[in-house]
């Protein structure tokens, strides 16, 4: 009986520390899962702000590249626009170039012709002043 009665205590003891264990890891438990769900709520908050962060910088890139396309648009028909000047520029300096060279030779024409006239006038009034004398 006395070997029972302390088997019956260590029986006790032991229950005792188990339920006291069980509860303690039953609490612990409790604060593990409510953390989990705590992290988990925080992890799709996390994902939310992602996502939405990530959709805002794509909306900002597309401005963006839609912004440099136009730009370099504009900037493809500004050149075009140039090079059309400068195709223009060369072909007027080419008529230039041709009408100074027409005028070149007029010039010489016409001071060619001047002095003919000037020398023909000479030898006229040279020959009526050797009639002249003549008489």
């Amino acid at each position: 009986t006395d070997e029972l009665a302390k088997q019956k205590l260590t029986l006790q003891d032991i229950n005792e520390f188990l339920t006291n264990e069980l509860k303690a890891r039953s609490v612990a438990t409790t604060q593990l899962e409510e953390r989990v769900v705590g992290l988990t709520a925080r992890l799709q908050e996390v994902q939310r702000e992602a996502q939405a962060e990530t959709g805002r910088v794509k909306a900002e890139a597309a401005a963006e590249v839609a912004a440099a396309v136009a730009r370099a648009a504009e900037l493809s028909a500004q050149l075009e626009g140039s090079n059309e000047f400068l195709q223009q520029r060369e072909a007027l300096e080419g008529q230039l170039v041709q009408l100074r060279a027409a005028l070149a030779a007029k010039t010489k024409e016409v001071d060619q012709k001047l002095s003919d006239l000037e020398r023909r006038h000479l030898q006229e009034k040279e020959r009526a002043r050797q009639e002249v004398a003549a008489k």
